[in-house]
């Protein structure tokens, strides 16, 4: 997904004490206490673990529990291969919050998206959404749940099992299906049933594209795209509702507004007529459903993505001619966090689906990095 190294004969020479001069100058080999040291960390005097060692530890005030946080990436690591780079950053933070003797329980990156006004960035959003749908998948097996993975890209799907297999998951491989078509959906979701013996778990990850202005709209694109997200939405919980509740209970999850859905909507609606539309349906169908069936132990939440790298995100940006580190350069200036990773995204999903979260339901989590509040600051200001 990113370009090879130069060769090593193509680079050129640099004077030693140039080059140690320029390591030296540049801000990523600085020390950053001063980011830090500016504010009081000691607030309250609940400080456990001050910042600068890792991870920092923060007492819950008037209790003996305590939290812990960090905040880690190799900048270098992801920029070589953005999906290595960040496992591991998440390994890195894994390492650090163990090292103080936490509990990793929820991540969080940024995954928020540039200027969508930009027809680059529909193709880095649809190749993010796969590439979501594969981490979740992976997440969840690495959990030790059995899953069953299905896609309108069959062979994505296939890929997606075949790699949780590789790293002695369980998986299973579905055919194709079209979200629109509530016909598939429904044999999709009982032959999941069939080979996993039950349903306890489904988590849908439409995506759509952008249109045009309200004339513009031509009648086809209004459908495909309410058919994919709303109607899609619909069919899966239809669909797995019946099965979740043979299993006493369980667990509907789905990605829902995206900034292009929310924020955009009130920013840019020239180009989200039937998008936005369709996001809000999304968002008032897990609030709907949730209110509904919360009594047969059936919870719906949905999970709100940012700008997300993953290998389709990456070849979306190359079909307009985009390298991805040149776009995640521009995308910096209005990214809180920097570009997420799907991992993340994923993180997101198991955390709604885990007995971390059995008290949580008819919400959406926002895994964007701040990107979200960030916009709509800068809007209102």
């Amino acid at each position: 997904p990113t370009p090879p190294p130069a060769p090593l004969a193509d680079i050129p020479a640099i004077d030693p004490i140039d080059g140690l001069r320029a390591l030296l100058s540049s801000p990523n080999h600085a020390a950053k206490q001063w980011v830090y040291q500016q504010y009081d960390s000691q607030v309250m005097a609940d400080t456990v673990r001050a910042p600068g060692l890792g991870a920092g530890v923060v007492r819950v005030h008037g209790t003996p529990k305590m939290l812990a946080f960090t905040s880690d990436v190799t900048p270098r690591y992801v920029r070589a291969n953005p999906a290595e780079g960040g496992k591991q950053a998440v390994a890195e933070a894994y390492r650090n919050l163990t090292a103080v003797g936490a509990h990793p329980l929820a991540a969080t990156d940024n995954l928020n998206f540039g200027n969508p006004e930009k027809p680059a960035i529909m193709g880095q959003f649809v190749g993010a959404i796969q590439g979501i749908g594969a981490a979740c998948a992976r997440a969840f097996a690495a959990e030790g749940a059995i899953v069953a993975c299905a896609d309108l890209d069959a062979p994505g799907a296939a890929a997606t099992a075949r790699a949780i297999l590789d790293a002695n998951g369980q998986a299973h491989a579905l055919p194709g299906v079209d979200i629109a078509d509530l016909g598939q959906v429904r044999a999709c979701t009982d032959a999941a049933a069939h080979v996993l013996g039950g349903l306890d778990i489904a988590v849908n990850t439409p995506f759509g594209k952008l249109s045009r202005t309200i004339e513009d709209l031509a009648p086809q694109q209004w459908r495909r795209e309410w058919e994919v997200l709303a109607s899609g939405t619909l069919h899966t919980f239809q669909c797995a509702i019946p099965h979740l509740r043979a299993a006493g209970g369980g667990v509907l999850l789905t990605t829902t507004a995206s900034q292009f859905g929310d924020y955009g909507a009130y920013t840019h609606p020239a180009i989200f007529p039937a998008y936005g539309a369709a996001k809000a349906a999304q968002e008032l169908l897990v609030r709907s459903t949730a209110t509904l069936h919360s009594h047969e132990g059936i919870r719906v939440c949905g999970v709100q993505p940012g700008f997300t790298r993953t290998a389709g995100a990456v070849a979306g940006l190359q079909d307009f001619g985009i390298p991805f580190d040149q776009f995640e350069a521009l995308g910096a200036a209005g990214m809180p966090m920097g570009v997420g990773d799907a991992e993340a995204v994923a993180e997101g999903f198991v955390f709604l689906a885990s007995d971390y979260a059995s008290y949580v339901n008819a919400i959406t989590l926002q895994v964007d990095g701040g990107s979200y509040a960030s916009h709509f600051g800068r809007m209102l200001a």
